[in-house]
């Protein structure tokens, strides 16, 4: 591929990114910021999932967007937290860790709070890799109910 990704919608970006990840494909940096630069443009229109399994192949090859595309991912994730599923939201979570990425304070109580609402959907490796992620992170929820909750559904 030269980089063109101009036929690509946001399920296809995403699906891209997760399979090279699954895969272990690491096709190079030229190739990864052309990917970067395709999906910054289109984030907006990302669902809850294509967002997080972007952000989680980009954590899983190790690739770190940069800062204005993690800034765009926030963006475009912050308005639709309330309709990330439980995976969306630990691997969303998982990948911020493994990019050592963390975004502001505000975006991580909210995503949180949408955690701690839907903790009872999380199964072991949501649990498991969100609290995973905080630790990673060294990020302490303000919410200090979010603690027992996560006890309580593990």
């Amino acid at each position: 591929m030269n980089g063109s990704w101009s036929g690509f919608d946001p399920r296809g970006l995403s699906i891209v990114i997760n399979a090279m990840a699954k895969l272990e494909c690491h096709s190079g940096d030229a190739f990864l910021q052309s990917w970067v630069s395709a999906a910054q443009g289109q984030l907006s229109t990302f669902s809850p999932q294509d967002l997080s399994i972007s952000l989680h192949g980009l954590g899983k090859l190790g690739h770190h967007p940069g800062e204005p595309f993690l800034s765009s991912w926030v963006s475009a994730a912050r308005p639709n937290l309330s309709t990330f599923k439980a995976q969306d939201l630990s691997n969303s979570l998982n990948a911020m860790a493994k990019l050592s990425f963390m975004p502001p304070s505000e975006f991580m109580e909210a995503l949180l709070v949408e955690a701690r609402h839907k903790i009872s959907t999380f199964n072991a490796q949501h649990l498991s890799n969100t609290i995973n992620a905080l630790g990673k992170l060294e990020y302490h929820p303000k919410d200090e109910g979010f603690a027992a909750a996560w006890v309580a559904a593990a």
